[in-house]
């Protein structure tokens, strides 16, 4: 800081150079540079940090990005002092050289109540450049409409259609409906600005603008069918916006269009994202044989690349879940290998997740679905033997035949808990609530009291206060 800073030092070290120092220090440091846009930048800044109003001491430097940032300082400080006029002159001086820095600046303006609905308008207009063309209008409008200018704010919104850039990210329409329909145009207006919108991006060639209008489309069901295929005539070999196409069908109800789109490219470039949706579409349909095949599918496509352990787990879970829905509904031979094929994926599941109890519940709850409680039994104790002393493995076995309309099975278990785990009264309320639905009331009242009379640690707390519940509902024995 003694012998000055060169323009290189200036712009690498930005504000450290003149907020970290003194006013003495700062003259001295910047005054070689004193004509320097950045230079005038940075000490507008500083008298902003100290006083807003203080930014508009010194007109800001007007060429390239430092002039639009400075510009954007001045706006700051303009709203900050109440002047919505002066601020909308210096988003609209930005012009064309950081649309992104105006829309900044308009934002904060429009969020002013004292700013005037025309200064406001001009801010978004100046933003209104090149990529920001169509998003800058929408939050015009927006802006208008909140501040209850309806029918300005529907204005806008028909400009917009009528003019659309489809050379500029698409805008999101679907909330402005409530807004537009709310002003003299009304509903009928707003058919006319779908039906605008809808021919000017049905006859360009933007997916991207295509799929916008799609997304708004849930109240506009006969074109729905349209936009999809031209979507779709678009998305033309790119896998991941045939992906997206088919997504957008299956939220509008169209799973068999989906599924139609899908399995020509299934067929000449299988993967795990076409596999899993296929078998979502195929699952929503109950067709269980057929989601099985792609859920194996989508394991066998992805074979050797990385996946987070959660989603091996969720993918494999899903897979046994519906090998069980499919083998109850089989029998001899068809059940016989839904249930292999079920044990091999959890033997791969296992292979690299050796520790993870889900896999032993999830073929345990098979086995019992399927009626074969020793087989069941088999997969279950693995989550006991595990840890023998400790309650969780009875817990898990109890909550599995639970889930399975096993009342009288889980009793054991869930009194092997009671015994194993004593400071823990939630195995007692699990076994309370169990002999109370197979009737047993007075065993399970007398659980419940045990619950409601002794101490227990405070995290037990809701525990306690469901068995006090469930016992405040008994009903007095009749006469």
């Amino acid at each position: 800081m003694h012998g000055g800073v060169a323009l290189g030092d200036l712009v690498l070290a930005g504000a450290g150079v003149t907020w970290r120092a003194s006013d003495a220090q700062v003259t001295a440091a910047v005054a070689p540079l004193a004509s320097q846009p950045v230079a005038r930048y940075l000490l507008a800044a500083r008298r902003f940090a100290r006083s807003p109003e203080a930014g508009l001491a010194a007109p800001p430097p007007s060429d390239g990005l430092v002039g639009a940032l400075a510009q954007l300082r001045a706006a700051t400080a303009s709203i900050a002092a109440g002047n919505g006029k002066a601020a909308a002159d210096a988003l609209v001086a930005i012009g064309d050289r950081a649309p992104v820095l105006t829309m900044i600046g308009a934002i904060s303006l429009a969020n002013q109540a004292s700013a005037s609905d025309r200064d406001v308008e001009r801010a978004w207009d100046a933003a209104s450049v090149g990529d920001s063309r169509n998003l800058a209008q929408v939050a015009a409008a927006q802006a208008l409409f909140q501040r209850g200018r309806y029918d300005a704010g529907a204005e806008r919104i028909a400009r917009l259609v009528a003019e659309l850039d489809l050379k500029a990210p698409p805008p999101r329409l679907e909330a402005m409906a409530p807004a537009f329909a709310a002003s003299r145009r009304g509903v009928v207006g707003w058919q006319q600005v779908w039906t605008t919108w809808r021919d000017r991006v049905l006859a360009g060639t933007s997916y991207d603008h295509v799929m916008a209008v799609l997304q708004a489309s849930a109240q506009q069901t006969a074109d729905v069918t349209l936009l999809l295929a031209r979507a779709a005539e678009l998305a033309g070999a790119d896998g991941d916006r045939v992906l997206e196409v088919a997504e957008a069908a299956i939220a509008r109800g169209h799973d068999g269009w989906a599924e139609a789109l899908l399995r020509p490219l299934l067929r000449s470039r299988p993967s795990h994202a076409l596999s899993q949706l296929l078998a979502r579409i195929e699952l929503d349909q109950g067709r269980l044989a057929d989601a099985l095949a792609d859920l194996e599918a989508a394991q066998d496509a992805e074979a050797g690349d990385a996946v987070d352990l959660a989603s091996v787990r969720g993918e494999l879970a899903q897979i046994i879940d519906v090998a069980r829905r499919l083998a109850v509904q089989c029998t001899g031979a068809a059940r016989a290998r839904t249930i292999e094929r079920a044990l091999a994926w959890g033997a791969r599941w296992r292979a690299i997740d050796p520790g993870d109890t889900e896999i032993d519940v999830r073929l345990g709850e098979l086995m019992l679905a399927v009626g074969d409680t020793k087989a069941a039994w088999r997969q279950l104790s693995s989550t006991i033997e595990r840890d023998p002393w400790s309650g969780a493995g009875y817990t898990i076995v109890a909550d599995a035949f639970e889930r399975q309309g096993r009342l009288v099975d889980a009793l054991a278990f869930w009194q092997q808990a009671i015994v194993i785990d004593q400071t823990n009264p939630t195995p007692r309320l699990r076994k309370a609530r169990a002999l109370l639905a197979l009737g047993r009331t007075a065993e399970g009242d007398a659980l419940l009291a045990e619950i409601t009379h002794r101490r227990w640690h405070e995290v037990w707390t809701n525990v306690v206060d469901q068995a006090s519940a469930l016992l405040a509902t008994r009903e007095a024995p009749t006469p």
